[in-house]
């Protein structure tokens, strides 16, 4: 297990790791964008399972570009446009462990449906880029203000 990252759950984290002797995992600390994509691409699965509100989660746009499934709580706030259940990887929910440990377990029990859920996520990111936003806003803002008041 690969956690990249650093915050204030780290120490309780090494802590519980320390404590039930949980073999082979890694803590990464803070990656910056010249490291960070090794991490991802030596990973199997993508899991971001936050427990408080994310706004976006970015990370995993980003992890979907390296064709990883994706397990994220239904607090992180891509969640909802990103990861496509049963497709691309899974919602889950941010209070029951259990669920979590379920569909990560899927997963790792799987190579072929890792594969089948990563190749789902670069194709559905693929959808995600600033061209695909700006044509939306403009869409949107033609849509308000009617046809004839907006000009492209």
């Amino acid at each position: 297990l690969l956690i990249v990252g650093s915050g204030e759950l780290e120490n309780a984290m090494r802590v519980t790791v320390d404590t039930y002797g949980i073999p082979d995992v890694h803590f990464a600390g803070f990656l910056n964008q010249s490291a960070i994509a090794a991490a991802y691409a030596s990973a199997d699965i993508f899991a971001l399972a936050s427990q408080e509100h994310e706004t976006w989660g970015l990370v995993v746009n980003e992890a979907m570009n390296f064709a990883l499934p994706v397990v994220a709580s239904a607090k992180v706030g891509c969640a909802t446009d990103l990861v496509l259940p049963g497709v691309n990887g899974f919602v889950v929910s941010s209070t029951d462990p259990a669920d979590l440990a379920r569909r990560l377990q899927a997963l790792v029990a799987s190579p072929q449906l890792r594969e089948q859920m990563g190749q789902a996520s670069l194709l559905h990111i693929r959808n995600w880029h600033y061209d695909v936003g700006v044509r939306g806003i403009r869409e949107a803002v033609a849509q308000a203000v009617g046809g004839r008041r907006f000009v492209a």
